[in-house]
């Protein structure tokens, strides 16, 4: 089969499409035919190196989408044929077959493509686990997603609206306030204007429909730039949960002490079985009613996955960067 492995840490001109033989599954697991892998950032940090060492050779890529082909020992066959995703995809998700544990993946409606089912497990999960494990959100909430046209940001708006709050966001360019709009973000800003931060907090000064004002919790996608300001944003007891960071930040602690705020670190990766499975469990009727809609901004085959590296850190990528590793 082909898949994407490293042989060291490095940029993207590590990353090379290599013959491996199929793997079999293990006692409760399964093998999915991929048809779709999902791009993250936190594949970079695992390219790079960033997130610690491993024994070589590394197979990269956590999010999948396929077809359950083969079951191993205390797996009920019967599951073969099944249409699943997965954010934990053994060795790699960038590859023809993948093995996951079976209480790992997870039912993918008719209604949603294998392109979105790629697009759902990191980033659907964050922003759920970001809205309702790390912070409360409710209908009387005002949400600000600093950054919202990428790939964790566009889940992020979707699951706040769904939960009732007024919901902010920030994006670059036209194109992303395009985006902003079709799912559903009650005011935008442009994070590349000047006092775009002075814009917004005018705008969320007005009472929202529960009669909210100010910010109450801020998704953020890029704490290493925002972090600092984003603590003068918040309401009293307000939480700033860093989902993105790409180095180090300096704030003001007094900003933190002044509103007796709360910066709140998140890794998908730390949360247990149980939260994952409520997770997934609550996700499922909301992508079958078509409330959820899994945005890709791009489907590219698995030889372009050193592009595919460079773009997921591209501001306002619009959408979930994904690989087919069926096409040339």
């Amino acid at each position: 089969m082909r898949a994407v492995q490293i042989a060291q840490f490095g940029d993207t001109g590590v990353l090379d499409v290599v013959e491996l033989p199929i793997p079999d599954p293990g006692a409760n697991q399964v093998r999915i035919r991929v048809m779709a892998a999902g791009v993250n950032p936190v594949d970079t940090y695992v390219r790079s190196g960033a997130y610690g060492d491993r024994p070589m050779p590394v197979s990269l890529g956590f999010d999948a989408a396929g077809i359950i082909d083969s079951v191993g020992p205390g797996v009920d066959a019967s599951v073969i044929g099944t249409r699943v995703y997965t954010c934990t995809a053994l060795p790699g998700a960038y590859a023809q077959f993948a093995l996951v544990d079976i209480d790992r993946t997870y039912p993918l409606p008719d209604n949603i493509s294998f392109d979105q089912g790629a697009a759902i497990g990191i980033p659907y999960a964050t922003a759920f686990a970001a809205l309702h494990q790390h912070a409360s959100t409710n209908a009387t909430s005002t949400v600000f997603v600093h950054g919202g046209s990428g790939g964790v940001g566009i889940p992020t708006i979707e699951l706040a609206k769904l939960a009732g709050a007024r919901v902010a966001a920030s994006c670059g360019t036209d194109a992303g306030e395009e985006i902003l709009k079709a799912h559903g973000a009650d005011i935008i800003v442009r994070h590349d204007k000047d006092g775009y931060l002075d814009t917004l907090t005018t705008l969320v000064s007005a009472p929202g429909p529960a009669g909210q004002t100010g910010i109450d919790t801020i998704v953020e996608m890029a704490a290493h730039i925002n972090l600092g300001n984003d603590l003068t944003l918040l309401n009293n007891r307000g939480t700033v949960v860093v989902v993105g960071s790409r180095g180090p930040v300096q704030i003001n602690a007094r900003d933190v002490m002044r509103r007796d705020a709360r910066i709140q670190g998140m890794l998908l990766f730390n949360l247990t079985s149980d939260e994952r499975q409520e997770i997934h469990s609550k996700l499922y009727p909301l992508l079958l009613d078509g409330l959820l809609s899994p945005r890709v901004a791009a489907t590219l085959p698995l030889d372009a996955v050193r592009d595919a590296h460079v773009r997921v850190l591209q501001s306002g990528i619009g959408g979930k960067i994904v690989l087919n590793p069926w096409t040339v």
